[in-house]
C-alpha cells in the first residue's frame, strides 16, 4: 500500500462502530506489516470496544517457514495470548517478564470498508482475516 493510500485511510473521519460492514468485537485481531529490507508483522487482539475506539494488546506469534527468498509466514498463536517479552535487569542481572501493554486506538475505515487502526506513526493495524501474513527476515 502506498503512502498516499495510507494517508487517505488515516484522514477518514471517525465513524461509530455500527456503521462498518464488519464491526470489531472483543477477540478480533488487527495486524501490521511494515519494514524496508525486511517485513515485520505484529498482531493485536481487541480486548475492549467503544463507540469509536478499540483497546488492543499485542499477541504472540507462531511462524511457519516458507521457502521463497528467505521469507516466513507468521500467524498469531492459536490462543491469542498476550505477548510476553523477557528483559535482563541491568542492576540485578535477573531476567524479568513484561506483558505487552493495552493501548487505545480510534477506529478508521480501511480496505473494503473494514475497520483499521493507527498503531503508531508508521504502522496501521489492518483487520485480520485469519490467513497467514507474509513476513521476511531480510537479506
Amino acid at each position: 500500500m502506498t503512502t498516499e493510500a495510507i494517508a487517505k485511510v488515516v484522514a477518514v473521519a471517525d465513524k461509530p462502530v455500527e456503521q462498518y460492514p464488519i464491526k470489531p468485537k472483543v477477540g478480533d485481531i488487527f495486524y501490521t506489516s511494515w519494514g524496508y529490507d525486511q517485513t515485520n508483522v505484529e498482531f493485536f487482539k481487541v480486548v475492549r470496544v467503544s463507540a469509536s475506539s478499540v483497546w488492543v494488546q499485542e499477541t504472540g506469534q507462531k511462524r511457519e517457514y516458507a521457502d521463497y527468498g528467505g521469507g516466513d509466514y507468521w500467524t498469531t498463536v492459536s490462543d491469542g495470548q498476550p505477548l510476553v517479552r523477557e528483559f535482563r535487569n541491568r542492576e540485578t542481572g535477573e531476567f524479568e517478564k513484561v506483558v505487552a501493554p493495552i493501548s487505545v486506538h480510534r477506529i478508521k475505515e480501511g480496505r473494503e470498508g473494514k475497520p483499521c487502526i493507527r498503531i503508531n506513526s508508521f504502522t496501521i493495524g489492518w483487520f485480520w482475516d485469519g490467513q497467514p501474513v507474509h513476513a521476511s527476515t531480510g537479506h
